[in-house]
Order: structure tokens, then C-alpha cells, then sequence
């Protein structure tokens, strides 16, 4: 069995032991009936969705034997600098410069993109979430701040 292999059968498993303790749980709660259905229902047909999901996994495992993917440093360095970046920017410089900073870091982890249309997405993304979080949601967040 390859690296790979091992992976997804790990992979199975752990979901397959996940669902199982969502159904163990939900067996605690009341199921209610069909008129009104109770709080058990949803935990234990997810719990069985994902039980199923980890099996199919599991034994894909066993008959696939794909190459372990190279590490993308490059990308990694990126997503976590963006990360990190939107960290430690939110509360000092406010949403819309922070996302717009955030999301300029992770457009740099393609090497196919370009610079300026990193920066109109980062602006465009900046401006979307002021209106979702701060006009829609009403969320006690800054648009921007000067310091």
C-alpha cells in the first residue's frame, strides 16, 4: 500500500468514526414523529450520510494508488501571510483595507496571476464584504480606520 493509499484509508476511517459517534449521540435525543419530527433526526441521517461517505473513502483506498502531491511552498507562504496579515490588520487599519490586504496575499500564491488584476479583485473583495458584513449584517466592525 503507497503513502497515498494510506491516506485515504485513514481518511475513511476517521469519517466513518465521526458519523458514528453523530448516530451514537442522536440516539440520546428523541426522534419525535413523522408529523413532528425531534432533534435526533438531523444528527443521526448526517451521522449515516457520513458513516457511508467514510467507507466509500476507506475502500477507494485500497484499489487506488496515486502519487503523494508535491508541498506548493510558494502557496502555502501566501495563504498564511494573508492569514496572518488579516489578523493583524482587522482591528488597527478596519475591514476593508484588511480583506483587501488578505486577499492580495493569497492572489500572490498563483503564479498565473497578475498584479493588477490581484489588486482590482482585492478592492472589488474588499468593498463586498463592508456591504455584507457592515451594511447587511449590521456587525460592529470599522469600514477603515486611520491611525
Amino acid at each position: 500500500m503507497s503513502q497515498a493509499n494510506l491516506t485515504d484509508v485513514l481518511a475513511g476511517l476517521c469519517l466513518a468514526i465521526a458519523g458514528a459517534i453523530f448516530v451514537h449521540q442522536a440516539l440520546n435525543l428523541p426522534f419525535g414523529t413523522m408529523d413532528n419530527i425531534g432533534p435526533a433526526v438531523f444528527p443521526f441521517f448526517t451521522g449515516g450520510l457520513i458513516i457511508l461517505l467514510g467507507i466509500a473513502i476507506l475502500v477507494t483506498g485500497f484499489f487506488t494508488s496515486e502519487d503523494i502531491p508535491t508541498m506548493e511552498w510558494r502557496a502555502a507562504f501566501f495563504v498564511a501571510a494573508s492569514i496572518l496579515s488579516f489578523i493583524l490588520t482587522i482591528e488597527r487599519f478596519g475591514l476593508i483595507p484588511s480583506v483587501t490586504i488578505a486577499s492580495t496575499l493569497a492572489s500572490l500564491s498563483s503564479k498565473s496571476s497578475s498584479l493588477l488584476g490581484s489588486l482590482l479583485f482585492s478592492v472589488a473583495l474588499g468593498i463586498g464584504a463592508w456591504a455584507v458584513f457592515i451594511l447587511g449584517l449590521n456587525l460592529p466592525i470599522a469600514a477603515y480606520r486611520m491611525w
